[in-house]
């Protein structure tokens, strides 16, 4: 039986935001107060990257060094969330970052990065796969892409308000700013305990157990993922949409340093680069308009060319805020399709298996990035993404990949 999707008015569509179940908006507004700290320190930590290491290419290599790991415990981690408590999984990880903000501010060297990105890959993937899961999981078929659109807007709403009050707040503390990322994480914790679970689980030493010994973690949940045609292209897809969004954020900040923006401009200018993505449900209601994506990609294309070819403040930033606008546009057609395609009694291994895509691509960008940033100069890396997205335009002009894509 065919699921009708509903479309709406955008006037109506305010109204339909909030109406997806509590549980989904539970979970936003946990992962908006967890990293509401984050979104206060994210300006920063390139600048606070470059000051302790000195060179472009160590920035994006200690950026990177986060998925890396992170692809090591991607698919166990996915296997045994979706066995065991999602819930107490994000709890977990909230409790281990209490002591997150100590650690990052004792670092030295790169040999101190390797060992702090080991510990906080080891936190922050099961978060991550736990909170996405549990999201998927009280998302309605009929209703996945505004679900996940409203989920996503947790973590963007605090990467608006963060960095303006980081700016705000830089002026004093300096990089002491860094305690808020420990600081909101306790606050998150608190506000776990009013999300619901009514699921059954196994008790978490027999899930690990059965896992690593019975079950064949990686094998199975590969083949799981492979025997899932579609699921493969979307995520092929999503890997190089991914690409392009994954060295933004770092090289944003080390732009303006470059063309002499204070701190307090940096601030502003981050936390307003992430406002579009405040729109990501309103766009979801559009998340079957082939048309958008295609549009969507081919703008962004230009807006990186536009990127290369200005070295004034004003043009960066009002490239910047449109580049956003746009992923707002097409990150909830890919996320709602995900939702779609995933088996409910599978979306933990699968989510493990998918968010390695992610993590390569988050990889892969920093280090391209740094690289290039310091052998040509930080502009050039607009051009290898404005090629990227180019390519997936062509792509989503494919008719095999519009039958994935949207049908």
């Amino acid at each position: 039986m065919e699921i009708k999707r509903r479309w709406y008015h955008p006037f109506s569509f305010s109204r339909e935001m909030f109406n997806v179940p509590f549980n989904i908006k539970m979970i936003s507004f946990v992962i908006f107060l967890y990293y509401l700290g984050w979104g206060m320190v994210a300006p920063f930590l390139p600048l606070y990257y470059k000051s302790i290491l000195g060179s472009y290419t160590a920035v994006g290599l200690v950026t990177a060094l986060l998925p890396l790991f992170a692809l090591v415990i991607d698919i166990p981690a996915g296997s045994i969330i979706n066995r065991v408590s999602k819930i107490g999984v994000i709890r977990i990880a909230l409790l281990l970052y209490l002591p997150f903000s100590f650690l990052l501010l004792s670092l030295k060297n790169v040999f101190d990065f390797v060992l702090f990105r080991i510990y906080h890959s080891a936190v922050s993937t099961p978060f991550w796969i736990a909170s996405d899961t549990y999201a998927r999981g009280n998302a309605p078929k009929w209703k996945a892409a505004e679900s996940m659109s409203v989920y996503d807007v947790g973590a963007t709403l605090s990467l608006v308000i963060g960095p303006i009050i980081g700016g705000l707040l830089f002026v004093y503390f300096d990089f002491s700013l860094m305690y808020a990322i420990s600081i909101f994480a306790g606050v998150a914790l608190i506000a776990t305990f009013f999300l619901k679970d009514g699921e059954q689980h196994e008790k978490t030493e027999s899930a690990v157990k059965n896992l690593i010994f019975t079950d064949g973690v990686y094998k199975r949940a590969i083949v799981d993922f492979l025997q899932n045609k579609m699921l493969v292209k979307v995520y092929s897809f999503v890997f190089l949409f991914r690409f392009c969004m994954s060295f933004v954020a770092m090289l944003l900040p080390l732009f303006m340093k470059e063309f002499g923006a204070s701190n307090l401009q940096i601030g502003l200018v981050f936390g307003i680069y992430y406002l579009p993505l405040l729109f990501e449900p309103y766009f979801s209601v559009y998340a079957k308009n082939k048309r958008l994506m295609t549009m969507g990609l081919a703008l962004c294309a230009v807006l990186f060319v536009s990127l290369f070819a200005n070295n004034q403040l004003t043009f960066i930033f009002i490239h910047a805020v449109l580049l956003s606008l746009l992923f707002a546009a097409i990150i909830p057609m890919l996320n709602g399709r995900i939702a779609e395609l995933m088996p409910r009694e599978q979306i933990g291994e699968l989510s493990g298996v998918g968010m390695m895509f992610s993590h390569v691509a988050d990889f892969a960008g920093p280090i391209i990035a740094g690289v290039v940033s310091d052998a040509f100069g930080l502009r050039y890396m607009f051009i290898i993404g404005a090629v990227v997205a180019f390519a997936l335009t062509m792509l989503s002009l494919r008719k095999s990949f519009r039958h994935v894509l949207f049908d």
